[in-house]
């Protein structure tokens, strides 16, 4: 008897975490089916709450009642995924400087809270 396929919460293309959730499961021979396609990170926010299935997102999307799944769940690794902030070093316009500036402190911040949170939830 085969297992039941893998639901998907996919975002519509172009979609990085799309690709990377797809190819991971087909090479894993894991299958999968398509149970939502979402055309937001809200809606694909309410589909995991909803229970209609599971999806390969950053750490940041991780909520207090989502958990992360992987090999031992009987799902592929996914590979990491680094983001870039790039700004032109000669950026005259105050504006994008400081724009430049919040983000970087924002997601600087973010990650540390996402790790600490991913560790407390690991030991629970």
């Amino acid at each position: 008897m085969s297992a039941a396929p893998v639901p998907l919460i996919l975002a519509d293309e172009p979609s990085l975490f799309r690709k990377l959730s797809l190819d991971a499961r087909t090479q894993s021979g894991v299958p999968w089916r398509i149970a939502y396609l979402a055309p937001s990170l809200i809606g694909i926010k309410a589909a995991l709450r909803g229970g209609l299935g599971v999806t390969a997102r950053s750490i940041d999307l991780l909520a207090p009642d989502m958990r992360i799944l992987g090999e031992s769940d009987g799902l592929p690794r996914l590979p990491d995924v680094t983001y870039y902030l790039w700004a032109r070093p000669n950026a005259v316009n105050p504006v994008a400087r400081h724009m430049f500036s919040m983000l970087k402190t924002a997601l600087q911040r973010g990650a540390g809270q996402c790790l600490r949170r991913v560790g407390r939830k690991a030991r629970s």
